[in-house]
């Protein structure tokens, strides 16, 4: 049996009462042109927990305490690739969200969890469905 090499990554609900800050991805070559969570890859040797705290951090410029963030779902996603997801919500963060990759990012908005906008990715919409429910697992095929 083939053995496959399943990509991890992050994402961070960041919540602020029953809203939830999506940015809108562009220049990725992934889903570029909609909304997403801040998030991304998982470098070796870091733990998703400090992946989620970096990458807000690289994404949004706000600093989180990994003792309020919490896990709430868990996506195995395959498209071109094989990944594994790991979402963790706040609603504990220091500093004001901001663009701080203007390349990768060109909006940052506050939307209530149960209307996302429509041109938000579908893994995403799932995930917060998910999670709404939640429901701690699932899995997404492109």
């Amino acid at each position: 049996m083939e053995k496959k090499t399943i990509i991890p990554v992050t994402l961070v609900l960041l919540m602020k009462q029953n809203k939830v800050l999506l940015q809108r991805r562009c220049n990725t070559g992934f889903h570029d042109g909609l909304y997403s969570f801040p998030g991304g890859h998982i470098k070796l040797g870091e733990t998703p927990i400090n992946a989620a705290v970096r990458e807000a951090g690289e994404e949004t410029g706000v600093r989180l305490d990994l003792a309020y963030l919490e896990l709430v779902h868990v996506m195995y996603l395959r498209d071109q690739d094989e990944l594994i997801a790991f979402f963790f919500k706040t609603e504990r963060m220091s500093g004001q969200p901001k663009i701080m990759e203007s390349s990768k990012c060109s909006d940052l908005a506050w939307f209530d969890t149960s209307q996302l906008p429509k041109d938000t990715a579908p893994h995403i919409r799932q995930a917060m469905d998910c999670i709404l429910q939640k429901k701690l697992y699932s899995e997404y095929e492109y």
